[in-house]
């Protein structure tokens, strides 16, 4: 029976895959790819080879997989010890890491420098983080009094109440009618501003918290809603695996080797 294989195209899609993934979550660091031959690491982005548009990568060929997947250690009497990780013979994908892929594989655990985020990964955290989420609905709370039957806008009901001008300026509260003919075309405003509101939270949240609250921290190292947010960060690589009809296994704790499914 032939044993199957991946051709070079197919092993530098998987790398490419990979790479993508850890640069949106802020964990390509500390990181080698071993696959076709070749092992990509990350790298200062200046110094990187531009691996298919991609900086921060530098591509080599590879030493052999297995000299970061076995070694030896003092053991009982100072007698020395072997020690040795999953290894895979037909060397599809072997992963050797640290930091913060680490404590994601290993504890389900999500901790980044989130000057490394993608745009796409902080959206994310901003929409499923509780605290994020607390400050967005303490936004809205307090526009929860306006009755628009009982104010002719909602700047006026801002005044009536000595709020002061609000910070953020959305498109929620601008254009509101004021008069209603019938019950059911008032409540049908109310059904619509109540979901033109939510739309609006969601975009606040998104844009203030960035200017207001990302900015002024270097790392989030814990989440209120942490458990959701590593969840799903791991399940979209076991994703990239399937997709090349791959499973993995963790050797060492700071390892992965890869086989067919």
């Amino acid at each position: 029976m032939m044993k199957k294989t991946m051709s070079p195209e197919q092993s530098e899609n998987l790398a490419y895959d990979i790479i993508l993934y850890l640069q949106k979550w802020g964990m390509w660091r500390d990181i080698s790819i071993y696959t076709g031959g070749k092992r990509y690491t990350d790298c200062d982005v200046s110094d990187g080879d531009g691996f298919r548009g991609l900086t921060g990568v530098k591509v080599s060929d590879a030493p052999n997989p297995e000299e970061y997947t076995t070694g030896y250690i003092e053991g009982y009497e100072g007698k020395e010890g072997k020690w040795i990780s999953f290894s895979n013979p037909e060397h599809l994908l072997d992963m050797t890491f640290e930091g913060a892929f680490y404590l994601l594989l290993n504890f389900l655990e999500y901790s980044v420098e989130t000057d490394d985020l993608s745009e796409e990964a902080k959206k994310y955290i901003v929409y499923h983080d509780e605290d994020f989420l607390c400050d967005a609905y303490d936004y809205l709370n307090i526009r929860d009094g306006w009755d628009p039957m009982e104010f002719d806008s909602y700047d006026e009901y801002l005044e009536l109440n000595e709020y002061s001008e609000p910070e953020y300026d959305d498109r929620v509260f601008n254009n509101e009618p004021r008069e209603f003919s019938t019950a059911e075309e008032y409540n049908e405003y109310l059904e619509k501003t109540t979901a033109s509101k939510e739309e609006s939270l969601l975009k606040w949240v998104y844009d203030k918290n960035f200017d207001s609250i990302f900015k002024q921290h270097t790392y989030y190292e814990e989440y209120s809603n942490n458990g959701e947010i590593a969840d799903h960060i791991l399940s979209e690589f076991d994703k990239i695996l399937e997709k090349h009809g791959l499973w993995y296994e963790n050797g060492f704790r700071w390892t992965l080797t890869a086989y067919w499914i």
